[in-house]
Parts: C-alpha cells; sequence; structure tokens
C-alpha cells in the first residue's frame, strides 16, 4: 500500500474535505470520464484540508531583517490608483511559505509592506494566492479605492482574469473576489520576477524564520 504523508491537520476535521472529492470526483467520472484512486483521493482531501487550514491562521514575522529595504507607513488619503506587488516562496519538502509584498500609490511611494508565513501550504500556486489575498486585504484595510494588483504567477492571474476555478484554489480565489468588492476599480497583472525583487526578498525572509523556529523546536 502507499504511504499517505501525515496528516498535519490538528483539529481540523476531514470528512467534509473527503466528501467534496467523492461528488467531485463522481461528477467528472461521469461527465468527463476520468477515473481518480482511492489513494489519489484521499491525499486531495488531505491537501485541501492543509489549504484551508492555512488560509484561516497567519502568523506574524517578529520583525523585518535589515537586510530588506524598510518603507514608511502612511495612512492612504487619496482615491486614485494604487498597485501591490507580492510573492511567495514556497519549500515543497515542508509545504512551508513565506508570503511578502508592498503597496505604492501613483508617486511610486511605497506606504506599506507585509509579511508572514503559513505551514502546510500543498503547492506553490496557493501560495501565491495567499501573498495576493494578503496584498489584496492590507489595501482594503488602507482604504484604497483603486488598486492594480501585480503577481509573478501567470497561472494565478490568468485564474483571476478569466473568472476560471481550480479546486486547489477554490475557497482561497473565492475570498479574492469578495475582497475585490470593496474596491471602486480592481485589475490583475503578470510581472517578471526580476520586475518583483522587493516583494521576494520579504517571503523568503518569512520562509527562513519558519523554518528557523521548525528547526529550533523540533
Amino acid at each position: 500500500m502507499i504511504s499517505l504523508p501525515l496528516l498535519g491537520l490538528g483539529n481540523t476535521p476531514l470528512y467534509p474535505w473527503i466528501l467534496w472529492i467523492l461528488w467531485t470526483n463522481r461528477n467528472k467520472l461521469v461527465f468527463k470520464d476520468k477515473f481518480f484512486s482511492e489513494e489519489s483521493s484521499v491525499l486531495k482531501a488531505i491537501q485541501d484540508s492543509r489549504a484551508w487550514k492555512a488560509a484561516q491562521t497567519c502568523v506574524e514575522m517578529p520583525s523585518v531583517p535589515q537586510s530588506v529595504v524598510p518603507f514608511t507607513c502612511s495612512p492612504v488619503t487619496n482615491s486614485y490608483t494604487w498597485s501591490s506587488f507580492s510573492d511567495a516562496a514556497w519549500d515543497s519538502s515542508t509545504g512551508n511559505c513565506g508570503l511578502g509584498g508592498y503597496l505604492h500609490d501613483a508617486t511610486n511611494a511605497c506606504t506599506e509592506t507585509f509579511s508572514s508565513h503559513r505551514r502546510y501550504v500543498p503547492s506553490a500556486l496557493v501560495a501565491e494566492a495567499l501573498a495576493v489575498k494578503a496584498a489584496i486585504t492590507a489595501a482594503a484595510t488602507s482604504h484604497v479605492s483603486s488598486l492594480n494588483v501585480f503577481s509573478d504567477s501567470k497561472a494565478l492571474i490568468l485564474l483571476l482574469n478569466s473568472q476560471d476555478q481550480d479546486v486547489a484554489l477554490k475557497g482561497i480565489l473565492h475570498d479574492i473576489r469578495i475582497l475585490a468588492l470593496s474596491f471602486t476599480s480592481i485589475s490583475f497583472f503578470f510581472i517578471s520576477r526580476l520586475a518583483n525583487t522587493v516583494a521576494d526578498s520579504l517571503a523568503k525572509t518569512a520562509l527562513h524564520s519558519l523554518n528557523s523556529f521548525v528547526a529550533a523546536t523540533d
């Protein structure tokens, strides 16, 4: 038999996700003639449950290291278009990820940075979606009314612009689209990794912080 990974779910129930996977697998079998084994079905339920759990909790970094350029935070008082840049760093061996990003206004004056880390994240794409959600949340909290959202995940931007669905991202995409209603206008754009180095640095620092903490407590 194939050994499934340790759950790592704590008190998070698994049965709703098993029922959901059974239902979606049934539909794919009936309508698309796609078959899924018992092992792959249970593994997918575990991954989705972990992703849901990770989306409910956010462990803040204790501080931003000196190697990251600091930004001055100031309240948002203007209604013109702001920009958010976000990125994620994901460790495939542990499921740990770091999230990072920043906001700036039309004059390119950086006003706020954010970073955090999560555990039990099933994929790099889920991590990128969590980073975009964190960026939009930061903008909404700062009362930005018009926002351009930039990410170096082309697959995620395509999903957000096309309104398509992805089973692993279903809950996070729903949260992003609900948050988007907070703005008078919001647009999603793909940028290259080279144009997103500040967010990348914040995300990697957050991941390193989490990995160091886990290593110290094991």
